[in-house]
């Protein structure tokens, strides 16, 4: 792959991601995770244990064998109950590798019309949860053992987990309606390529533009700008090395939408 993409991920508010950068690590959680939020797509394979997860107010059970994919306006947080722990790769990519991988226009329609109903958690079968966890595995030592030299391994993982959402069961979540402040993450996040502020979108929502900047700040520790900046320059990013075309219709929409519904079926 072209290596002269634009590296501006030095302008992310996390971790500091190229647009077709990729890292996967087994880790076992052994205490509650307070709430957060990643500036990067996620992939969560779960391979042993349970917790309860809750996004964006929506709390479910995650068992062994499923799989969750995260998107960067969603809050995230784990409670475990008693002495149990949740043993899983966590898989965090560019969303421009998200695109690169997702370029089917006929699938992205059909995702658009149920992007209100989606929820992103898969269970797999024995067979597909061993392969996928022996892929995992692999390519933790591919990256130890080959670091410079992973952009279509990355390409491959990614293409293979989008496949997984087209094929696999979905998990049945009682999805809670968004109530604020989650919704108002959620606005900024697919309306970004509008004439969009902070008093303009107070109104939307009639409320105060100090309201609505405090709970921002709240719920992610970045006011209003720092979020718009931030999903901007994420989707610019996405948009340069992708090269996906949207519905005519659908192009007011382009990448903030395209996150929310990118894996529904």
């Amino acid at each position: 792959m072209n290596s002269d993409y634009p590296y501006v991920s030095t302008n992310y508010l996390s971790s500091h991601y190229k647009p077709q950068d990729l890292s996967i690590a087994l880790e076992t959680i052994t205490a509650d995770v307070a709430p957060y939020i990643r500036d990067e797509a996620e992939f969560w394979v779960v391979t042993a244990g349970t917790a309860e997860v809750e996004i964006n107010g929506t709390a479910f059970q995650l068992t062994a064998g499923d799989v969750v994919q995260l998107m960067p306006h969603q809050i995230r947080r784990v409670s475990l109950a008693g002495e149990t722990t949740l043993t899983m790769y966590a898989i965090r990519l560019s969303m421009g590798l998200l695109l690169l991988s997702s370029n089917d226009e006929k699938q992205y329609a059909v995702a658009l019309r149920n992007a209100e109903h989606f929820f992103p958690v898969v269970h797999l079968a024995a067979d597909s949860k061993t392969f996928l966890e022996q892929f995992c595995a692999n390519a933790v030592l591919q990256k130890q053992h080959h670091p410079a030299n992973s952009e279509s391994l990355n390409l491959a993982l990614t293409s293979y987990l989008i496949y997984l959402f087209h094929v696999e069961p979905h998990v049945a979540v009682s999805v809670s309606q968004d109530e604020q402040p989650w919704v108002w993450l959620r606005y900024l996040q697919f309306h970004h390529p509008s004439h969009l502020t902070l008093s303009g979108m107070a109104k939307v929502f009639e409320t105060t533009a100090q309201e609505l900047q405090a709970a921002l700040i709240e719920l992610t520790g970045f006011n209003f700008n720092q979020l718009l900046n931030q999903v901007r320059i994420r989707n610019a990013a996405a948009d340069a090395i992708s090269g996906v075309e949207y519905p005519q219709d659908c192009r007011y929409l382009r990448l903030s939408n395209h996150q929310h519904v990118l894996l529904s079926v």
